[in-house]
Parts: structure tokens; C-alpha cells; sequence
């Protein structure tokens, strides 16, 4: 809205602090020109003004749109989307079947924020090895470092999979070669799941047959010196074939978390002395097939279990387990349920957690498999729900196959599968500021 002044008058939002908090030296707000204005001109100018200012302070505390981040270069079936990390001002969305470097081979999509109009701009598009190598199935940034998984790599043999290392190089990322374990060998699928935390880079390789036919297993990789290098090899304690011991990892400084989906299993590891050790393994509280730790999320003294398969609501609705660290080791603190779960919807598909927060994706919830994300927040002791997040875009698919949370966004993956959606689309990252949340983020 316009103002007329008798000079160069303040902004609307100056004059809106004006009205509000400048009285004049007797206490009554400042009316220079009023003396000299017909009232109905005053009253005119009074009601534009308190006009401007509703709209000024409406446009100040609306929170700020999801941004929906669709690469350029990703075509139709790339699957942007499938994995995905946040930390502060950078992002990295995984495209297990773009076209980057060869037909199918994956790629990863690198974003920074511009701290100053909050834009996020397309920094890297990473891609790995000119095959079929899944690049891009899982991810994880931490600093000026990204990591990425491509499972079905050939660099040890047949799908004995990689982990690619990318660097920060001024304004663009630097390839710094693949990472392998020192026994890998074709098939082990390694990279099928990673976490990264400062220095500290677990890995997943849940194919691994060195303790029984995919029986699974999980590396830890140290950066010394610039250099990374292998510090551990885990097993589950009691390993057995075709559990698949590494389809999930989390990481939290000095404890790790590693899921074996089938084996409906979580085994916990601590590190002390500059050793591994298993702690303690963690089960779901009742019998059935629920695919519990098909996603982990671990901060300081909580773990939150993705259980998809649950079905103690209906087929297939989904869980999640909210465990607790004390003194006495590792116990289940709550379950998290959808408030309109249906069947299928697999909610617990994947999950993020920071602080207070809890974020649960359900990618198969609503007609045609739109998906929704479930934030649950903890206080005094008991998480309850908070917010059911939608995408604001159509089409979109699978929205809540993956997520992570950091500072004041939550990312959400849409990977829109060409084999479920036909020619829909490339699929997507979702940025939704934590502002539009009912409560916020503590």
C-alpha cells in the first residue's frame, strides 16, 4: 500500500514500530501534522496505516512456504528423493536411478543456503561409477564432507558396493575416491546404509556372508589425519543367515546403532578405549514380523525404531519405538502410532530424530501412495503427536521415504518410483521451515 508524506516518510514496517513504541516527551504519540489536516483526511491516513501494519506484521510471522527442490538435471524416474541429509546450510538428496554418470547409475544432489535470502541453489551433482550401482541409495553430510552409498558398485567384485567421499573445494565438491573395507569382497552390498558424525562414518554392509549367508555386517571407518581408515568390523552377537545385520545404522558420537530388519533385531555398540563392544540387543515388545529396525535414529540418550510392517493397528499401518538410555542400560520408552492410520501405509518407513523431535515417515499413506510425515514431540517424559505433514505439490509420491531434521528445516524425500507412477516425475526434496509447525522446534 502506498503512502502519501510530506517528505520521505518511514517504511511501513517503521511506521508500525512508530505507532507502536515512540511516544513524545509529554507520553502521547507524535501528531505533527494533525493540526493541519481535515480530520476525515487524518482519519483516512490512520486507517491506511493500521491497514499497512496488519499486513506488515501478517507478512512477518506467516512462516515461510515449503521449498520443493527438483534437480535440473534429473529426468522422469530418477528417484530424487530416496535418501536424504540435512546439516545446517547443506543438503544432499539421493537419486538411486538417475542417469548421471551412465543410464540407472545413480546420482547425489548437493544444495546450499544462502544465509542471507534463506534460497537453496544446486551446488554438485555427484555421481560414482558408469554401472548399475544404486549411487545414491543412502547419504549423509557432516560439515564440508559427504558421503555417499552405492551398494551394488563392482569395485571389490560383483555388488560388493562402495562408499563414495566428497570434500568441499572452494564453491564446488571434490571426489576423494571410494572407501572399502579391508575384506571386501563381491556381494556385501556395502553402502546399503551409512551415518556420519564428525570424524566417525559407519557403514552398512547387510549382505555380507562371513557369518552366515547374508548374515550381514557393519564397518567403522576413522578420519586421521585427512586419511580415512578402518577401526572396526561388527557382527551381530549372535549372527544368523538372511537377517541382514547392517540395513540400518545410526550413529552418535561414541555409541552405534546397527538394525537387522528380518531378524526383527537392534543391536547396540559402545566404544571404549579405542574398542567396539557390543551392549545390548534390542527387540520389538511382542512377536510378529514388523520389519522393526528397517530405520534408526540415535541422539545422546534416545533411539527411535522404524517399525513398517507392524500391524497391532491394521495391515501393515506401522510403529515406531521410542527407547530410552539409563543407567540400567537400554529400555523402551514409548510407541508411536498414527492418529488416522490405515493399512499399508508403512509409517515408520523412516525416521529423524534431534532433541524433542521425533519425525516419522509413512510414504505409502493417502490415495495413490502420496505419503505424510508425523511429528511427535516429548514432553515431561511422553511423545505425542504434534503435526501431520502433506506435500503442497501434485503430483507427488512417496513423500516421508525418507527424512532428517537439523536447525530450523525438516527434509522430507519424495522418490515419485517410475514403476508405481508411470512417467510422473523425477521425484523431489521437500524443505519445510520448522516455523509452520504448531509448536516449533525445541
Amino acid at each position: 500500500m502506498t503512502h502519501t508524506t510530506d517528505g520521505p516518510g518511514p517504511t511501513p514496517d517503521a511506521e508500525c514500530s512508530t505507532r507502536r513504541h515512540a511516544p513524545d516527551e509529554r507520553g502521547r504519540l507524535t501528531r505533527r501534522h494533525a493540526a493541519r489536516r481535515p480530520a476525515l483526511a487524518e482519519a483516512a491516513r490512520s486507517l491506511a496505516t493500521i491497514l499497512a501494519c496488519s499486513a506488515s506484521l501478517a507478512a512477518q510471522e506467516a512462516p515461510a512456504p515449503p521449498t520443493v527442490l527438483v534437480p535440473a538435471p534429473a529426468a522422469v524416474g530418477a528417484s530424487v528423493g530416496h535418501a536424504v541429509a540435512l546439516d545446517g546450510d547443506t543438503l544432499v538428496l539421493g537419486a538411486i536411478d538417475d542417469d548421471g554418470a551412465a543410464p540407472s547409475s545413480g546420482a547425489a544432489y548437493v544444495y546450499g543456503r544462502d544465509r542471507h535470502d534463506g534460497h537453496w541453489t544446486l551446488e554438485a551433482q555427484l555421481t560414482g561409477t558408469p554401472d548399475f550401482a544404486w549411487f545414491g541409495r543412502a547419504v549423509d553430510v557432516d560439515g564440508d564432507t559427504v558421503v555417499v552409498g552405492a551398494p551394488f558398485d563392482d569395485h571389490a567384485g560383483a555388488s560388493s558396493g562402495a562408499v563414495h567421499l566428497f570434500a568441499r573445494d572452494g564453491a564446488g565438491w571434490r571426489a576423494d575416491g571410494p572407501l572399502l573395507p579391508d575384506d571386501a569382497t563381491a556381494g556385501q552390498h556395502l553402502g546399503d546404509a551409512l551415518a556420519l558424525d564428525r570424524d566417525v562414518l559407519l557403514v552398512g554392509a547387510p549382505f555380507d556372508d562371513g557369518a552366515g549367508t547374508d548374515a550381514g555386517a557393519a564397518y567403522v571407518f576413522r578420519r586421521v589425519g585427512g586419511a580415512w581408515v578402518q577401526e572396526a568390523r561388527l557382527l551381530a552377537p549372535t549372527p544368523a543367515a538372511f537377517t541382514f545385520f547392517g540395513e540400518s545404522v545410526a550413529l552418535d558420537g561414541d555409541v552405534a546403532a546397527v538394525g537387522s530388519p528380518v531378524g526383527e533385531a537392534v543391536d547396540v555398540y559402545t566404544r571404549r578405549g579405542g574398542a567396539w563392544s557390543h551392549v545390548q540387543r534390542l527387540a520389538a515388545p511382542a512377536p510378529g514380523f514388523r520389519e522393526f529396525g528397517r530405520s534408526l535414529a540415535l541422539e545422546h540418550r534416545t533411539l527411535a525404531v522404524g517399525a513398517p510392517m507392524d500391524d497391532r493397528q491394521a495391515h501393515k499401518a506401522g510403529a515406531a519405538f521410542v527407547f530410552r538410555h539409563a543407567s540400567g542400560g537400554w529400555s523402551l520408552e514409548q510407541t508411536l502410532r498414527a492418529s488416522d492410520y490405515d493399512v499399508e501405509e508403512e509409517f515408520g518407513h523412516a525416521v529423524a530424530l534431534r532433541r524433542r523431535t521425533i519425525l516419522v515417515g509413512a510414504p505409502f499413506a493417502e490415495d495413490s501412495a502420496q505419503g505424510a510425515v508425523y511429528r511427535f514431540h516429548r514432553t515431561g517424559g511422553a511423545w505425542s503427536e504434534r503435526d501431520i505433514l502433506r506435500p503442497t505439490v501434485s503430483p507427488t509420491a512417496f513423500f516421508g521415504y525418507a527424512v532428517d531434521l537439523d536447525g530450523d528445516h525438516v527434509l522430507i524425500g519424495a522418490p515419485s518410483f517410475e514403476d508405481f507412477t508411470g512417467t510422473c516425475c523425477p521425484g523431489a526434496g521437500h524443505v519445510v521451515p520448522t516455523a509452520g509447525f504448531a509448536a516449533g522446534l525445541p
